[in-house]
C-alpha cells in the first residue's frame, strides 16, 4: 500500500494475505525500498490496515469532538500538532484525504471489527451529504479558495 502522492510519500505498508510467504514479502520489500520507500508489514490483510485504522480513530474521535462542542476543528487541530507533533491535524487531514473517503475507510473497519470507535459520527455523514467533502469540495472542516 504505497501513500499518495507516491514520490512525495516514504511509507509502504506491505501487506501479508493468508497464504503470503515470505519469500513474496521479501520480494515486496526489496522492490518497495529500491523505489526509496519505507515499510511497515501489516501481519493480517484486515480492513484499514496500520495507517488507515489509526487515521480513522483518530479522526473518528476529533469528528465527535467537534460535533458535540467540546473544541473546534482549528483548536483539535493545533492540539494534535502542538501536543503530539504531528505535521497536521486529524481534521485537516480528514480534509487532505476526502471526508468522504474517511467516512468510507471508517464505515468498513467499523463493519469488519463491530468496535465502536470506528462508528461513523452523524457529523461526516451529514458532511457529505451537503457535499463538504474537503479541499477538493472547498469545503469540509475548514474552507478553501480555488
Amino acid at each position: 500500500h504505497f501513500f499518495s502522492p507516491v514520490p512525495m510519500m516514504a511509507l509502504c505498508e506491505l501487506v501479508r494475505g493468508y497464504q503470503t510467504s515470505d519469500d513474496t514479502l521479501a520480494a515486496a520489500r526489496a522492490f518497495a525500498e529500491g523505489v526509496g520507500k519505507t515499510c511497515v508489514v501489516v501481519n493480517r490483510d484486515v480492513a484499514g490496515f496500520v495507517t488507515t485504522r489509526l487515521i480513522s480513530a483518530l479522526i473518528v474521535e476529533a469528528a465527535h469532538l467537534v460535533e458535540t462542542g467540546v473544541a473546534s476543528a482549528e483548536d483539535i487541530d493545533l492540539a494534535c500538532k502542538l501536543g503530539f507533533g504531528h505535521a497536521m491535524g486529524p481534521l485537516a487531514t480528514a480534509d487532505l484525504t476526502g471526508v468522504d473517503i474517511i467516512r468510507n475507510a471508517s464505515r468498513n473497519i467499523y463493519n469488519e471489527t463491530h468496535d465502536s470507535k470506528f462508528a461513523v459520527p452523524e457529523l461526516l455523514n451529514r458532511m457529505v451529504t451537503a457535499g463538504a467533502l474537503g479541499r477538493k469540495a472547498g469545503k469540509g472542516f475548514y474552507e478553501y479558495e480555488g
